[in-house]
């Protein structure tokens, strides 16, 4: 019943970009990692590193995966405290 593999390719590449940044596991993510990639992203593009398209873009794939994994705890075996962090942004 694993859900990583079954990703679109775009969603994996944010995905594994984000899970780099905290280095932990997806389901462990805190709304504390989320907030600090979140001011990481803005600083690129505040640095012309990255469009604000692109950013949207990451966070919206990360709050559709993680929205997911909310909505389907029960069927994933989740633990009851999984939160969605990204949907704030």
């Amino acid at each position: 019943k694993g859900f990583f593999f079954y990703l679109p390719v775009s969603y994996q590449s944010d995905t594994i970009e984000f899970l780099e940044f905290t280095e932990k596991s997806f389901l462990e993510t805190t709304a504390s990692d989320v907030e600090n990639y979140y001011a990481i992203q803005q600083k690129k593009i505040n640095e012309k590193e990255l469009q604000p398209s692109t950013v949207a873009k990451k966070i919206r794939e990360l709050n559709s995966l993680s929205a997911y994994i909310e909505e389907n705890k029960e069927y994933y075996h989740i633990k009851d405290n999984y939160q969605n962090h990204f949907a704030h942004y």
